[in-house]
This record gives C-alpha cells, sequence and structure tokens, in this order.
C-alpha cells in the first residue's frame, strides 16, 4: 500500500476501515493490525489521523481483549510518531473519549492521554506550552481531574494516579483551570448516561 501511491492508498484505506468494524473478531483484530504497519512505513499517513484515530480508539470499546490490544497499540504507534508534529489531531479524539459511556474506554483513553503528554514532553504543567496551545492544555488538565472521580473504582484510580504523576502543586493548577473544569462538569451532569 505504501508505495502503490495516494490513490491506491486512499481506495485501500477504505476497505481497511470497514473491514476494521466487521462483526467478525479476527477480521476486526486483522485488519486493525494493518493500520500499526502503515503508520510506521507511509509516509502521508499523518493527514489520514483525523478520519482513522477516532476508529482506533472506537477499538477500545470491543468486546474481544485481541480486538482492544491492538487498537491500544495503533494509538501508541500514532503517539510516538505523529505526536509532537500533529498534537491537536490526537488529543481532540483521546480526550472526547476520555468521557466514553464504556468504561474501559475512559481508563484506556486516560493512559493515552498520560502517554501524549509525555511525548510532548509534560507541555500540560508549563506556563506557556510549546506544543498545544494554553485552551488545549487547560481542557487536558480539567478531563484528567475529573476522571479522578469516576464512578468505576478501576478509572478513577488510573486517573488519580497519572494526575499524580504529572501535577506538583495541585490549588495552583485548579485555580488557572477553574473556569474549564466547571463548564466541562456542568457538561457531564447533563449527559444522560447516569454513569458519566
Amino acid at each position: 500500500m505504501s508505495v502503490h501511491g495516494v490513490k491506491f492508498f486512499e481506495e485501500t484505506i477504505k476497505i481497511i476501515v470497514v473491514k476494521s468494524q466487521d462483526q467478525v473478531s479476527y477480521i476486526r483484530e486483522s485488519y486493525r493490525s494493518v493500520m500499526v504497519f502503515l503508520a510506521t512505513c507511509y509516509d502521508q499517513f499523518v493527514k489520514y489521523l483525523p478520519k482513522l484515530l477516532p476508529i482506533m480508539i472506537q477499538g477500545l470499546s470491543d468486546d474481544v481483549e485481541d480486538v482492544r490490544k491492538i487498537s491500544m497499540r495503533n494509538v501508541k504507534i500514532c503517539i510516538k510518531l505523529f505526536g509532537r508534529i500533529a498534537p491537536n489531531q490526537l488529543v481532540d479524539p483521546i480526550m472526547e473519549m476520555m468521557f466514553h459511556k464504556d468504561f474501559r474506554v475512559r481508563q484506556s483513553s486516560s493512559v493515552l492521554m498520560y502517554q501524549l503528554v509525555k511525548e510532548l514532553e509534560n507541555d500540560v504543567i508549563k506556563l506557556q506550552p510549546k506544543y498545544v496551545s494554553i485552551e488545549t492544555k487547560n481542557d487536558i488538565l480539567a478531563c484528567m481531574f475529573i476522571l479522578k472521580y469516576d464512578i468505576i473504582e478501576r478509572v478513577a484510580t488510573q486517573a488519580a494516579q497519572i494526575w499524580k504523576n504529572i501535577i506538583d502543586n495541585q490549588l495552583k493548577v485548579l485555580k488557572t483551570i477553574i473556569d474549564v473544569l466547571t463548564a466541562k462538569i456542568f457538561g457531564l451532569i447533563q449527559n444522560d448516561n447516569l454513569e458519566l
């Protein structure tokens, strides 16, 4: 796929997207595995992140563990390869999934966001972030803080540990993000999903 040019890639990626959501689990796993190699060998893969990353992250809620594992690997590879050159294309879909109705997705997304933060040299704790805007930085911190109080203990424990690893002065951070935090909390309160 990577040597046959853009047209061939775009035609084939449509098939991969459909097959990665197939009803048969081993087919879903197989086609998601193809994405692992495409990310590393196709120069223009970064352009397709907005389309492909949400599909990768959706795999984190799959009923089959092998599909969840390969989906996690997909996103981790994208973070490693594209974190610094296209951070916003990674931040937005991961942040959205941090409040997914499936607790496994929330837990995995918090881990992925933590990996992205580390890849961005802990940009979210800097006064003037280098890779993301101040608004994005505050959004990430607010999401991480809220997940510390998730109703599912596994999610809350994971998020609390991540928060502890990143934040030194919690009071100072909370003062900075209080407006964003309040808005996100009111948004979640109005969600139809009781777990959220």
